[in-house]
């Protein structure tokens, strides 16, 4: 109830009922034995649990509003990805039908794409530049709204939707979305 009043003071509103809220985009999600929630976007972890309280709950929403639902397209976002499916196309002898590459492959290609030479000179930790799942997520949910992208996304079957290894959850709303196993360019 406290929630709700703080979400209505900023004009935002909160949407469902315990364990699982919306407010616009993102889902907090209550998990009743251990007094812990978590954010997320669509299916996908924005923080750890955090402890109920109402301030540690709002500053995590400001960060990842910030982080996620504010964030700008790259302009070689599409380039990129293409660049990845291409990288994992060529890796094959054999061209998949239709030219389809699953979706998690193409994100870790496109993760090893972005690394810097200081890293290939010197694998390490310190070196690696992360691009978090969530955050390729959000990039090919901007894209898509965008409008005109040159790739298509193949919904997932239902062995592949669940593993996360298989398939990603792309949010239409904080609690409608799809799975998608696969990516193709056309």
């Amino acid at each position: 109830k406290d929630l709700r009043e703080e979400f209505a003071k900023r004009g935002e509103a909160v949407e469902g009922r315990p364990p699982v809220l919306t407010v616009g985009s993102l889902t907090f999600k209550i998990e009743m034995a251990s007094r812990k929630g978590q954010w997320l976007y669509g299916r996908e972890p924005l923080t750890s649990p955090i402890p109920l309280s109402l301030s540690g709950i709002l500053k995590a929403y400001d960060q990842q509003v910030k982080r996620i639902l504010n964030r700008k397209l790259e302009e070689s976002f599409v380039p990129d990805l293409q660049k990845a499916w291409q990288d994992s196309m060529d890796k094959r002898k054999q061209r998949p039908s239709g030219g389809r590459i699953n979706i998690v492959e193409v994100y870790s290609q496109l993760t090893l794409n972005r690394q810097s030479q200081r890293f290939w000179n010197q694998p390490s930790r310190s070196t690696f530049k992360e691009y978090e799942r969530v955050l390729f997520v959000r990039d090919l949910v901007l894209a898509q709204e965008q409008g005109e992208t040159p790739f298509r996304l193949g919904v997932a079957t239902k062995s592949q939707a669940e593993q996360a290894s298989r398939s990603l959850w792309i949010p239409k709303t904080a609690v409608d979305g799809d799975y998608y196993g696969d990516i193709t360019f056309e």
